[in-house]
């Protein structure tokens, strides 16, 4: 009988664990892979690949509903040009349950999808179009399109305001950064910049912002209480072999986070392979982060411990420990990975990734 119950119990705790059941109230990243068409699911702090989700090629950005029940992706419908081969005219959004990993919804949006920002009542997504002049609005509980409001060409990064009643938008066809008020979907503010806005994140009280351009290497700050640019600082100067991109998208640098407690700004130099972490609000460098090839993105585990760079040219993951201020582990992924989000799932029952 006690060999009988050993077994069982065996058995048990054995399901458990393959099933991801202990992972309750878990934090997971979940970082898009462009080329190879799937998503990438890492465990934190573990910092293991433990499932891969398949969606299609082309996918642009991932975002997740404030409960971290809902996964959000965007895909684009490529034109099949050779350079740049991610040229599209349409595209789609697709829901994923983050339980089970299992499709729950798409829908298609008319143009080609830039980076998502969900509402703080998670009942309504931003899309902005990139090759045309709308964002368009999609209703995540009747799966479609319900509004859609005029942004001007070239709509690429989107951000809430804390108090979730503005729409911050940047656009590397206008080279500004313009702030919608959701109320009424009109512009009351618009900030001009000399090239082509790229990531931007600004602090929480919304008094200062920091942005990237296409042809800058380093980044500008904004004071929003003015707007104006007070400064720009310069990343570390580039190896002498280092070749600048000469055709679009120009990208220099791409990726741009304000750690969580908004003492340390984490600047991604794409053109240098590294990243660089600068202290807030002086912005005097604190260290230079070799990291793979081409870094595209940067975000932070919720309790501020570690930042994830995506590397899209080496197809992997940087980790870096925010006390230490270094690479602690890279992680294979899949081909061409660029935007991610750090999530807290309340349940997960998918079966781990062999």
């Amino acid at each position: 009988m006690n060999e009988l119950r050993s077994i069982v119990c065996g058995i048990l705790l054995g399901t458990l664990f393959s099933v991801g059941a202990l992972s309750n109230g878990a934090e997971y990243l979940y970082l898009e892979n462009t080329d190879s068409g799937d998503i990438s699911v890492i465990d934190i702090p573990g910092h293991n690949v433990i499932s891969t989700i398949q969606l299609g090629t082309y996918l642009d950005d991932v975002t997740a509903s404030h409960d971290g029940k809902v996964l959000y992706a965007n895909r684009a419908n490529s034109l099949g040009l050779a350079d740049p081969k991610l040229v599209g005219e349409s595209g789609e959004i697709v829901a994923l349950s983050t339980e089970t990993e299992k499709m729950l919804w798409r829908t298609p949006v008319h143009g080609w999808p830039h980076h998502l920002t969900l509402s703080q009542d998670d009942r309504l997504l931003y899309v902005p179009l990139y090759d045309t002049v709308w964002m368009e609005v999609i209703d995540t509980h009747e799966h479609k399109v319900v509004k859609k409001f005029p942004i001007g060409h070239g709509g690429h990064g989107t951000r809430l305001s804390p108090d979730g009643k503005r729409l911050y938008v940047g656009s590397m066809f206008l080279d500004t950064l313009c702030v919608f008020d959701l109320n009424t979907l009109r512009p009351v503010k618009r900030l001009p910049f000399k090239d082509a806005v790229r990531p931007f994140t600004f602090t929480r009280d919304e008094k200062t912002l920091y942005v990237q351009l296409s042809r800058l290497h380093g980044f500008e700050v904004v004071d929003l209480t003015k707007d104006e640019i007070v400064r720009e600082v310069a990343l570390p100067p580039l190896a002498p072999d280092v070749k600048l991109p000469k055709f679009y998208p120009h990208t220099y640098n791409h990726g741009l986070e304000l750690s969580p407690d908004e003492k340390l700004l984490f600047a991604a130099g794409s053109a240098g392979d590294y990243v660089c972490v600068y202290s807030v609000p002086d912005l005097h460098l604190q260290a230079t982060i070799p990291v793979g090839q081409e870094p595209n993105w940067v975000v932070f585990s919720h309790d501020g411990q570690f930042a994830y760079v995506s590397n899209r040219k080496s197809d992997n993951l940087s980790v870096i420990s925010v006390r230490e201020l270094k690479e602690t582990k890279r992680i294979p992924v899949g081909k061409y990975p660029q935007r991610m989000r750090s999530v807290v799932v309340p349940s997960r029952t998918v079966a781990l990734q062999k």
